[in-house]
């Protein structure tokens, strides 16, 4: 059945001829509360419109009060290909196109397969929906210990495991839950970890103050959603013990407490081995706050999926179906995938079970599977920035298992970088204590040195970073030249240096890695932290690098600010309304103004690569500290610099100098 609106649609759309360029324009609901009544109501095509629509996450992103537009092609001058699109009428925010049959790999068959499979996904509302969940969940973690060699490889693992210091020991139907501090002497014992959003609303956490009163038991009327669902599922699988970064790390009281400072320092840098030495993560991956619970309202659970046949039985038949969920969409567009801790837990973790918006996922080193496809025999569908993030965890975990390191691990690092600082932190001081775990990983297999972000060997590419988006952070109270140029031991304020990636306001980007070559010596560098080199806890760090000198004036050399609507306002160009990446470009650090476009800044040269076909050199833009020791020059990076490589060698023409970068 299909309403009065989608039928004439419909026909409209059948009547269309065979090589027609017209399509078929309709504004057929009002708003998305008309297009969700109208599914329910038992329309088969607004169901597919409504199932694709929440799949492809438009009904969170966007406002539901603007008229839905449909659009039909049999042929458009774009693709060439039928096609259903789908938008909010007058949105410059783009749509999204129905599935169909014709133009993607799901067969009849398969999708026949996949309806029947959605009647098996749990609906955790019902009674027993606990005990299916344990029944899956052990199945799986019973098969990946018994079969799968890589995850079996890393706990084979002679060295002795770092543990939590306190746990949440889940308790029975009688016995409450509470905190739970094991002895020294227990250095082997299964927990699970949880990995969530906390969310914008306040939840008890343990303090200095209550810790005694948490190892009694845990108030759980006052508990997050979340947490106790995390609890219950814990204790349905059988074991003990579970660790919960609020309830097992001493949180602030304030600004002068001290003891959650020394408590998060020290715990910060084993945040990493919590995850990667527990038996299972519980992954909310689905919620955006902890208050949600893992449990999610499924619009898989609400509307059978269905498809529609515009002109059956014809050379022209077109179907189009609802949208299927996968592994990667699943888990790459929840919410959790965009916090940046959650990528480091994800990450190191041996097993991951994953509370999706439509379902329960397993992953683990050897298999990704869903409640759609229990033993994980779906290819492995991949693109884009999910693509090059789950090669890096591949790496990575290689590394571990194996001691592999790819001759392009640094490459990969960098385009790690890249996707990383999309990611959300409440403190962007947050930044590289979150890749504390994966970045002491690498060092002890490459027994490289870790410098603030970057790896000693590839310290001069690693300067090449440029910002760009939308400015989500405001870190100039993180860099401060005076502390970082006398830093006084025990300074517990954390500063960032002006060169390392992590200062970033934005997302980055590096220059190519294949054709890079270094033209900027890394003499000596120093970094002050607490704890560990790789804990990113820093007090300052100092690079002393050898290269050539600049005096450049960005409008002289003729560069405006960029007026593309893809960009931000830290962006130049020598031609602004260039809308890729050119080869003559600026991005500054910080939001411009005038002033900085108009005043002279010492640059320093630092490589040069290959873009657009065209050989183009880098520079550090810097600002002068003031500061002078041992004769050198003391500076600050406020922009990166591009440039043709012909320009470079015309302009950057003195004698290499000595410079410290702060």
């Amino acid at each position: 059945m299909i309403c009065a609106e989608c039928t004439i649609f419909k026909d409209s759309f059948e009547s269309l001829a065979e090589n027609s360029r017209e399509g078929i324009h309709r504004t057929p609901f009002q708003n998305f509360t008309v297009l969700e009544r109208s599914a329910f109501q038992g329309c088969e095509l607004c169901q597919i419109i409504y199932q694709t629509w929440n799949q492809e996450g438009y009904s969170e992103k966007y406002k539901k009060d603007s008229p839905i537009e449909v659009e039909g092609y049999f042929r458009n001058l774009e693709s060439r290909n039928q096609g259903i699109f789908i938008s909010y009428q007058g949105s410059a925010i783009g749509g999204f196109t129905l599935a169909d049959f014709t133009h993607n790999l799901v067969n009849e068959e398969q999708f026949n397969q996949y309806r029947t499979a959605c009647r098996r996904i749990i609906d955790p509302h019902t009674p027993d929906a606990m005990v299916q969940i344990a029944s899956l969940a052990s199945a799986w973690i019973r098969t990946c210990r018994q079969t799968h060699q890589h995850c079996r490889s890393y706990s084979d693992t002679s060295e002795p495991k770092i543990l939590p210091t306190r746990l949440v020991d889940v308790g029975t139907d009688v016995n409450p839950p509470r905190l739970f501090i094991p002895q020294r002497h227990l250095r082997s014992f299964e927990y699970i970890a949880l990995s969530y959003a906390w969310g914008s609303k306040t939840f008890i956490k343990t303090t200095y103050s209550n810790l005694e009163a948490m190892t009694q038991h845990l108030p759980w009327a006052q508990l997050p959603k979340t947490i106790q669902d995390a609890i219950l599922v814990t204790r349905s699988l059988g074991v003990r013990y579970l660790w919960v970064d609020a309830l097992c790390i001493l949180q602030s009281e304030g600004p002068e407490d001290a003891k959650h400072k020394e408590d998060w320092s020290y715990e910060a840098s084993r945040f990493g081995k919590y995850y990667e030495n527990a038996l299972l993560t519980i992954s909310a991956t689905g919620a955006s706050s902890s208050d949600q619970g893992l449990f999610l309202p499924s619009s898989l659970l609400k509307l059978e999926p269905k498809s529609v046949t515009f002109r059956p039985g014809t050379p022209l038949s077109y179907t189009v179906r609802s949208m299927i969920p996968n592994w990667l969409s699943e888990t790459l567009s929840g919410p959790l995938s965009k916090r940046g801790w959650a990528l480091q837990e994800r990450l190191l973790s041996r097993r991951v079970l994953h509370f999706a918006e439509n379902m329960i996922l397993w992953e683990c080193h050897d298999c990704r599977a869903t409640e759609l496809d229990p033993q994980g025999l779906q290819p492995r569908g991949l693109d884009g920035s999910g693509q090059l993030f789950l090669e890096f965890m591949t790496k990575c975990r290689d590394l571990y298992a194996k001691g592999l390191v790819s001759d392009d691990f640094m490459e990969e690092w960098c385009q790690f970088i890249d996707t990383y600082t999309g990611s959300e932190f409440t403190f962007v001081s947050d930044r590289l204590p979150a890749l504390s775990g994966i970045a002491a990983l690498i060092q002890k297999c490459t027994q490289q040195k870790y410098v603030a972000g970057l790896w000693e060997s590839d310290i001069a590419r690693g300067l090449t970073w440029q910002s760009y988006g939308d400015f989500r952070f405001d870190t100039a109270h993180l860099i401060d030249p005076q502390i970082m140029s006398s830093p006084t031991k025990g300074d517990s304020q954390l500063i960032l240096p002006s060169w390392s990636w992590a200062t970033s306001r934005g997302c980055v980007f590096h220059f190519d890695h294949e054709t890079w070559t270094p033209l900027v010596e890394v003499e000596a560098w120093q970094v002050n932290s607490q704890g560990t080199s790789t804990s990113g806890q820093l007090c300052g760090a100092r690079l002393t690098l050898r290269g050539v000198l600049a005096m450049l004036n960005l409008t002289d050399l003729g560069f405006l600010p960029y007026t593309s609507t893809h960009t931000t306002d830290n962006a130049l160009r020598r031609d602004p309304e260039e809308v890729f990446i050119s080869i003559e470009s600026v991005y500054l650090d910080a939001k411009m103004d005038f002033q900085t476009r108009q005043m002279t800044h010492p640059c320093l040269l630092v490589g040069s690569t290959r873009l657009s076909d065209e050989d183009a050199g880098g520079a550090l833009i810097l600002k002068t500290t003031g500061n002078c020791m041992g004769g050198i020059d003391e500076y600050m990076r406020i922009g990166f610099i591009s440039l043709p490589m012909e320009e470079c060698l015309s302009i950057f023409t003195d004698e290499k100098t000595t410079i410290s970068l702060v």
